[in-house]
């Protein structure tokens, strides 16, 4: 007997130590916390779920909306996740609490999922999603939408996180999403678009390192795509940045990716109406042992891409196997831009770089303007084998960015790096291992798959030194000094671009999108083309409405206007996943009568505030007024200093001069006031077209004499745009026009003018 108690003792406290049994907890808006929590019973808020979550369980969030703070109290394990899920997907929409808080908070935990939640506040100041000193994070398929608060969402001193396959957007503010001081971090399948000036910022400078941003669609809409401050060692692949545009919260429209040994590789840059990415060290932040390759740049509205520096922190970037195609066209041509520092850190190897016509001046570097065969004669140095020819592709109007069969730009590409010296063995020196992923140590993670002196000798990067320039591999190989190494190729060199086309090809998979343009309720058809040695078992799709879809291909039609992020992702026979992107606007046919821009500043304009841009050039402040007689809403700029610019701009895309010729203001000015409006094209010389009596305008850069009345009283004024062709014969397109203090330094504080109503527009008719 006394056997048998000390025996029930040691199970009594074995048991004390284990958690309870996982199981799945229910919770339900019309629940109850005091019921059992399960789905017949379920619990009703979220802080219910979050103080009684333990490892293991997984809490089933049922249809409804959740007001209130989810934040788990424990953490799970590696073997016992705790799950937080909607059922079914995106049928759980978290609210907030009706203040500025965030509406799910992690903070020092582990292992916890969130899956398919909707994140969507209903107060004014409602946040998403606040992580801090947690790791091994996932966050699968959640909609995160329409905050108001600060910074919605924020991950801070954090490792092991993964987010895939989720929707951040729309925010009405200045950054919405931030990470910070995290390390070994992926971001996967995801669509983040639509803020004022960044939508996805890695800042403080310097403070995250092994990040990989893979099958993502950057379609910012309202501003610039993203911001890399400093980043170290960051892989950005297979994702779509398009619809960059430089509006009224954002600086520019340009992207920075200023990295420290950065790899972006199989991208598509392309259709953003204005420049999309500039590689720009500033502070102490560099630019520093990155490799792009194998991107595709095409049809921007500025050059594909620029590397401008004013201090000298240009490091080992190489340009390599890359299409620069239509870029710039109502400007110079210009493709590619690089200035400021030392032009021997960068060098341009085998691109094609092509404008509309071939043979055009299509670069702009470090001072010098010329063309792809003047360049590589006068820096044969640092420009190799590049090509200006026609890419080839499939449909260029439909931006299907593969290559035809008879494209030259098949078999024309160079290898990434060479062995150095003849071996075997699983360590191997190469030209330049910089090129190669090894896969950070992200949980799941894998190196690259490589070739080795031929497409069939085959071995997996474990890890990459970057001291030595050697690569570990998963296997024994042997090379010869001199043998290309580079990821799997067919034929007898790799293709230039995104694609690789071939039986050995490395595997990929294509998003084809038809049509690419489409009408609210049309029949879209999609399908993922899979490349090379990939077999496909399983292919899901997130079609960017908020559908799910299987197959290689599928009809959809989407009922709404708007530009859809589509990604795939696509598992093999060997378990291996690949992600691709694809595109489609659905927009309702331009009715030629109807203007361009009507800003009204009034409650129902949605376009205001993300097309008009007052904050800056600094000094500068602007309010949203009503006028107290007409109860007419207004924008108020006003000069918060001596010098203030007095900005208000726009840069609306398609300005097509002959289309909408006509800009209508309906504005006032305080007495004294200068203030122009000057219109300016995408290259060459622009003008005023209207300005105060004590605006100080050169004769030479006067289009027109039209006088703005500063009496303190409403006015209006109608301008004829095309009188630029007067200094700028061949502007067919518009890249803004810009109202402002004419010149600063004659500006008081306290000047101001008022704008009520700007249209641009086709022309009166007679």
């Amino acid at each position: 007997m006394r056997a048998l108690t000390v025996l029930a003792v040691i199970l009594t406290l074995l048991m004390i130590g284990l958690p309870a049994q996982a199981a799945e907890r229910f919770l339900a808006p019309d629940g109850d916390d005091a019921a059992a929590g399960s789905r017949e019973a379920p619990w009703q808020t979220l802080a219910k779920a979050s103080e009684a979550a333990q490892p293991g369980d997984i809490v089933i969030l049922l249809p409804g909306e959740y007001p209130g703070q989810l934040a788990p109290t424990v953490s799970g394990t590696a073997e016992a996740p705790i799950v937080f899920r909607s059922e079914p997907r995106l049928a759980a929409r978290l609210i907030g609490t009706g203040d500025e808080s965030h509406a799910v908070v992690l903070r020092d935990l582990s292992h916890v999922r969130l899956e398919g939640l909707h994140v969507r506040p209903d107060p004014s100041d409602g946040r998403w999603i606040l992580m801090q000193d947690c790791s091994q994070i996932a966050i699968e398929d959640c909609r995160m939408e329409d905050a108001t608060g600060s910074m919605p969402m924020h991950f801070e001193r954090s490792e092991q996180i993964q987010m895939r396959n989720c929707v951040v957007q729309r925010y009405k503010g200045h950054n919405m999403f931030r990470v910070s001081h995290c390390t070994r971090t992926l971001f996967e399948g995801n669509s983040i678009s639509r803020t004022g000036h960044s939508p996805m910022q890695l800042y403080p400078d310097s403070s995250n390192r092994f990040m990989v941003l893979r099958g993502n669609v950057f379609h910012s809409a309202w501003g610039r795509p993203f911001e890399h401050f400093g980043t170290h060692d960051v892989l950005f692949e297979n994702n779509i940045v398009t619809n960059a545009f430089n509006g009224g919260r954002s600086a520019s429209s340009n992207a920075k990716f200023a990295t420290t040994r950065g790899i972006f590789r199989f991208n598509r840059v392309f259709r953003n109406p204005h420049s999309p990415i500039n590689l720009y060290p500033f502070r102490d932040v560099w630019v520093r042992n990155l490799r792009i390759y194998h991107n595709v740049f095409d049809d921007n509205g500025g050059r594909g891409i620029g590397v401008i520096s004013s201090r000298d922190q240009v490091q080992d970037v190489l340009f390599l196997n890359n299409i620069f195609s239509r870029n710039d066209r109502h400007g110079a041509d210009l493709q590619l831009t690089l200035g400021g520092g030392d032009a021997g850190q960068v060098r341009i190897v085998s691109n094609v770089i092509t404008a509309s016509d071939p043979g055009a001046t299509v670069l702009r570097d470090y001072g010098e303007q010329l063309t792809v065969r003047a360049m590589q004669e006068a820096h044969p140095e640092r420009y190799v084998g590049n090509m200006d020819v026609s890419p080839g592709y499939v449909d260029p109007s439909g931006y299907n960015h593969a290559l035809a069969a008879d494209s030259p730009l098949r078999d024309a590409a160079r290898h990434l790096a060479f062995a150095v010296g003849d071996g075997e063995g699983a360590l191997i020196e190469v030209t330049d291992a910089t090129c190669f992923y090894d896969g950070y140590g992200i949980d799941g993670e894998q190196g690259d798959l490589i070739a080795i002196g031929s497409p069939d000798q085959k071995a997996r990067v474990l890890e990459v030194d970057h001291e030595a320039s050697t690569l570990r591999l998963d296997r024994d190989v042997q090379w010869q000094d001199g043998d290309p190494v580079n990821l799997p190729w067919s034929g007898a060199r790799p293709d230039i671009g995104v694609y690789e086309y071939g039986p050995n090809a490395r595997p990929s998979v294509q998003v084809m999108v038809e049509p690419f343009e489409a009408r609210p309720g049309e029949q879209v058809t999609i399908r993922a083309v899979c490349r090379g040695e990939l077999q496909p078992e399983t292919v899901r799709w997130h079609l960017g409405d908020g559908t799910v879809a299987e197959g290689l291909q599928v009809a959809h039609g989407y009922a709404e206007v708007y530009d859809y992020p589509i990604r795939v992702r696509v598992t093999g026979a060997d378990g291996d996943v690949h992600h691709a992107t694809g595109y489609v606007v659905v927009a309702e046919a331009r009715d030629p009568s109807e203007p361009l821009v009507h800003t009204t500043w009034e409650a129902g304009d949605e376009r205001a505030w993300w097309l008009w841009k007052s904050y800056r050039p600094f000094p500068a402040r602007y309010e949203q007024r009503v006028d107290d007689e007409t109860g007419r809403a207004y924008r108020h700029i006003y000069a918060p200093e001596d010098g203030g610019r007095l900005p208000a701009q726009i840069h609306p895309r398609d300005w097509d001069i002959d289309a909408y010729p006509r800009v209508f203001i309906r504005y006032r000015i305080g007495e004294g006031v200068p203030v122009a409006v000057t219109l300016r094209a995408f290259a060459g010389p622009g003008g005023v077209v209207a300005a105060s009596p004590s605006a100080q305008v050169a004769e030479d850069e006067r289009l027109v004499d039209n006088v703005l009345v500063d009496d303190e009283q409403w006015h209006e004024i109608e301008i004829d745009v095309r009188a630029i062709r007067d200094v700028n014969p061949g502007v067919a397109m518009l890249e803004g026009m810009r109202i402002g203090a004419a010149p600063a330094d004659a500006v008081d504080e306290g000047d101001w003018y008022d704008l009520d109503e700007v249209i641009i527009g086709p022309a009166t008719a007679d």
